[in-house]
């Protein structure tokens, strides 16, 4: 996990308003730009053909199969809404200043509108459940939608990276890919 002790409360603070803001840009004008739009189910459905595609190039031990497809399956898990959404959101995308307040984000080639989750998931896996829970409190105070499973979707998310993994990985068709979603897919620990 990242070292939450060495970030600033207005880090996660701005990060939550930042997250917030975006997330409540109406869909219209960035539809019309081009943005790629999927309702909740598209993004679902996307998740799972994904799934299903790599399932034809990758050895997915059961335990791991089985956990996506019972989120896959289960409806509380899943948002009944669609955000604009930065669709890479991580570290070396999110600038700050000298007192690590977020002052912008870069790199917006995965930006979408789609499952507001995504925008959550290498953040869960930097600061973990409590780190999660804390940022989407704040997230929520600030106007951002929540729905009651949103940390378990999110978590579930990451449980299921390997497979985004994967997909990139049949996408650029490098070996160098192919290895490490390989070995993502074999090492995952699914809990």
């Amino acid at each position: 996990m990242f070292p939450q002790k060495s970030l600033s409360v207005e880090f996660f603070h701005s990060l939550a308003t930042t997250l917030a803001s975006l997330h409540t840009i109406e869909h219209g004008e960035a539809v019309r730009e081009g943005v790629r739009y999927k309702t909740p189910k598209e993004a679902r459905d996307a998740f799972a053909a994904n799934i299903e595609e790599i399932k034809q190039s990758f050895t997915i031990p059961a335990k791991l199969y089985d956990r996506w497809m019972a989120w896959l399956s289960t409806d509380t898990y899943w948002p009944e809404h669609s955000v604009f959404n930065h669709g890479d959101l991580h570290p070396p995308h999110i600038l700050v200043d000298d007192s690590q307040r977020v002052t912008g984000l870069i790199d917006w080639t995965e930006a979408e509108i789609a499952d507001p989750g995504k925008d959550f998931v290498i953040l869960y896996a930097l600061f973990g459940d409590k780190g999660l829970r804390d940022l989407l409190g704040r997230y929520e105070k600030a106007g951002g939608r929540t729905w009651p499973r949103m940390n378990e979707h999110i978590a579930e998310q990451w449980a299921a990276y390997p497979a985004m993994v994967a997909k990139f990985a049949l996408t650029t068709g490098k070996e160098t890919d192919m290895e490490m979603a390989r070995g993502m897919i074999a090492n995952w620990n699914v809990n």
